[in-house]
């Protein structure tokens, strides 16, 4: 058996208030009436004999306009009386929010990666410059602490240490370079006339290759 169900709806704005149901809030529809009229004065009532109404007026986008229930297709859509129509001054700033949020994530997102490369970027630079030292020695003489101890860590003798440093100072360089084309590629996305998904692809495109990016140079 159905619940019969009253719909309360605000005039101004034609969302469900709430609603009231025989026997939960009153014995007759009558009853029910007379609690709507006592606490919503001036509202729509609505009358839901097979709870078909009541289903469609529960969902938050649904409200009771010029006598029937319209879907509101979205929260940038506002009534103009006869129709839903697209709000552009919303969706404009709906747009320059997502895009700044895109853009911050990508600057982070290189920001982190290039924190974890550079942590040691003065011990970096002086190893890269005790082997270009070395090597214009011909790697003959003594070798630098810093060259010493990188041997001894990867048990190589000097010379594979100081080779295997610049080669490496220059892969670094290179993916910080890198790194930092792939963070330019954010004003990507200022490009007029973008859509939502548009953005978003073109912000998980950044993102994919700055991690690929990451895993090469571990």
């Amino acid at each position: 058996m159905s619940l019969i169900h009253l719909i309360v709806i605000d005039p101004a704005t034609g969302r469900r208030e709430t609603s009231f149901v025989v026997p939960i809030h009153g014995k007759t529809y009558d009853e029910l009436e007379a609690k709507a009229r006592a606490d919503y004065p001036e509202y729509l009532y609505l009358r839901d004999d097979d709870g078909a109404l009541q289903t469609q007026l529960v969902n938050q986008d649904s409200y009771y306009l010029n006598g029937k229930v319209e879907v509101k297709p979205s929260s940038l859509h506002d009534w103009d009386g006869t129709k839903w129509v697209l709000n552009q001054q919303r969706q404009a700033e709906l747009a320059n929010e997502k895009r700044q949020q895109l853009i911050d994530d990508i600057d982070n997102t290189a920001s982190s990666l290039i924190t974890k490369w550079t942590r040691f970027e003065s011990e970096y630079k002086e190893r890269e410059k005790a082997a270009l030292a070395y090597q214009e020695q011909n790697y003959q003489g003594d070798a630098s602490v810093y060259i010493v101890s990188f041997a001894q860590a990867a048990n190589i003798d000097n010379k594979s240490a100081a080779l295997l440093i610049l080669k490496q100072a220059g892969q670094l360089r290179s993916t910080l370079e890198k790194m930092s084309a792939l963070r330019m590629r954010k004003y990507e996305l200022k490009q007029p006339n973008l859509t939502l998904d548009e953005m978003q692809k073109l912000h998980n495109d950044i993102i994919a290759q700055m991690q690929e990016l990451a895993e090469a140079q571990q």
